[in-house]
């Protein structure tokens, strides 16, 4: 009834009320249906902000995450769940977590560098210092392993302020 009315008149709501369903009956296609529903909709405008909804959608990127050791196929339904889920609740608690689940999730280092780059703007734009010195670092680590010498560079640039330490002042340098 749900995918019925959910069709008729779209809201986030429904879409994350039918991931839920679709995800514990292991439907991946609808689950995949649902999810671009529901992002497309989030990027026209909407917005959710019951505790309910975002409840369930952490409990399916906690869930999704563990499919993801076992079934790698579902990889990319627990990122765009992250996404998602950062999208809709960008000062949670638990956007650390949610983050580096992604992170670990995702396979190529230069999407891995590109996005970190967003999400080091937004926590600027928010003015968390502390996660943004720790994004920078995660990555610089990153771009340090895939030789990619401008970004280190660029982010131990942006870190030098932040640094107080004598040991971790000459690692900034070198």
């Amino acid at each position: 009834v749900l995918d019925a009315v959910n069709r008729k008149q779209p809201t986030l709501k429904s879409y994350v009320r039918l991931m839920e369903e679709d995800y514990g009956f292991r439907d991946w296609q609808k689950f995949e249906t649902e999810l671009d529903g529901a992002v497309a909709l989030h990027a026209k405008g909407a917005s959710l902000s019951d505790s309910e909804s975002e409840k369930i959608l952490r409990r399916l990127t906690v869930q999704l995450d563990g499919e993801r050791a076992s079934k790698p196929q579902t990889a990319e339904q627990f990122k765009k769940t992250v996404m998602l889920y950062l999208a809709l609740y960008p000062e949670r608690a638990e956007r650390t977590q949610m983050i580096d689940g992604w992170l670990a999730a995702e396979t190529q280092d230069g999407l891995k560098v590109k996005q970190l780059q967003v999400w080091i703007g937004e926590e600027q734009q928010a003015k968390r210092q502390t996660e943004m010195i720790r994004l920078r670092k995660i990555r610089a680590s990153i771009a340090q392993k895939s030789k990619d010498y401008n970004t280190v560079a660029e982010e131990m640039t942006a870190l030098k302020p932040f640094i107080s330490g004598t040991s971790e002042k000459r690692e900034a340098i070198y």
